[in-house]
């Protein structure tokens, strides 16, 4: 798809535009299927109460068979608030669609920089839904804030953590590791899915989940991205990130 592909509308009052959110999706992503691929994020940010969705008209966009539908479409502004959540951006389409952004639209990715700390970056699946909401703890001391969380079952390559000045999104998936000579055999994982139930025959308590998490926490103040600092030890993972004075 070519930029001048994507479907837009122009506002007679103001003189603004609205592009089809799909298309921009086709757009700047290698999304095979772009409706579903929208689909699937708008729902996360509904569950999220995200603003973003509240900025969503319909408006009667013509398709591909001739005829006229109503179509979710956005602004610029919208539109590149939306594809802060999109994995792998194409900006240099999304910039001959919109023109050059002051700011690139997606998080800065927080690599670990301690000894021993993460030294990999997890790329989740696009229109990825989290199964669970990862717990924190978090605060402030002089001119850091601290973010602490449990992340026992999960591996470094397996972990994301995204942040912006105000803003940061920690996600990952626990898979099932290796069974210990003294555990049952693991049960067949499903087709493009993750092991949730690893114990087989009569289950008579059942608290552990192999899942995917994520959760976003809005930051009390600005922060400097470039300083944050992030280090795990034996599934705790303690994050700092310095105060933007």
């Amino acid at each position: 798809m070519q930029p001048t592909d994507v479907r837009r509308l122009q506002d007679p009052e103001s003189g603004g535009w609205w592009f089809s959110v799909v298309d921009t999706i086709a757009l700047t992503t290698s999304s095979k299927d772009p409706q579903n691929y929208w689909k699937v994020l708008k729902n996360r940010l509904k569950k999220e109460q995200n603003e973003l969705v509240t900025k969503i008209n319909q408006l009667k966009m013509r398709a591909r068979d001739g005829k006229s539908y109503l179509t979710d479409t956005a602004t610029a502004e919208t539109l590149l608030g939306i594809l802060k959540y999109v994995p792998k951006v194409n900006f240099e389409a999304a910039n001959l669609l919109f023109g050059p952004s002051i700011e690139s639209p997606h998080p800065t990715p927080l690599l670990a920089c301690t000894a021993g700390g993460l030294d990999k970056e997890r790329v989740p699946e696009a229109g990825e839904v989290a199964d669970a909401e990862l717990l924190l703890d978090a605060y402030e001391d002089g001119a850091y804030i601290y973010i602490e969380a449990m992340l026992g079952g999960t591996a470094k390559e397996d972990l994301d953590i995204r942040l912006e000045k105000n803003k940061i999104t920690i996600s990952g998936r626990r898979i099932p590791p290796p069974p210990h000579p003294l555990s049952p055999p693991l049960p067949a994982r499903p087709a493009g899915g993750l092991v949730k139930e690893r114990v087989q025959g009569e289950v008579f308590l059942q608290e552990l989940y192999w899942v995917s998490f994520s959760r976003t926490l809005d930051l009390p103040y600005p922060v400097d991205t470039e300083r944050a600092e992030a280090g795990e030890s034996q599934g705790h993972l303690v994050i700092r990130i310095p105060k933007l004075t």
